[in-house]
């Protein structure tokens, strides 16, 4: 009589590859097709805009003059239909020779977009207000 041996780590003889490389696929399918595809609800209907920022930054009385005018403060208008609230921000940098003195100023204007002119008009004075910043800062 013939005894066999077998090895508790061969697979081959027992059937038992079998066994584990289909478990192994099915595990694998089982848990690649199981993952859940999540779909965006996406609502393509019209985009809000709420506010626009417009920050100015000047280093000197030359740049502030040739930066803005009321012309190109009307066209700007004219393209920001979506917008609710619009505000205007003028700072005016004092550029000094020594490293110690920094100075700088910021002025800050908010309003909606219904009173085109009176916001225009205020954007003009703040113009003004750099002029005379710079026209004073000594």
């Amino acid at each position: 009589m013939k005894s066999q041996n077998y090895d508790c780590f061969s697979l081959k003889k027992s059937g038992m590859l079998k066994k584990v490389l289909t478990c192994l696929v099915l595990f694998v399918s089982i848990v690649g097709f199981s993952q859940v595809k999540k779909t965006a609800n996406l609502h393509t209907g019209e985009i809000e805009y709420n506010s626009l920022d417009i920050i100015i930054t000047v280093d000197s009385l030359e740049e502030l003059e040739g930066e803005f005018d009321a012309n190109d403060i009307e066209e700007l208008f004219d393209e920001i239909e979506g917008f609710k609230m619009i505000s205007f921000k003028l700072i005016c940098n004092a550029v000094e020779n020594s490293r110690e003195h920094k100075n700088s100023m910021s002025i800050k204007i908010e309003n909606t977009k219904d009173d085109k002119d009176y916001f225009i008009k205020r954007i003009q004075k703040l113009k003004k207000v750099g002029v005379n910043y710079y026209n004073n800062k000594d």
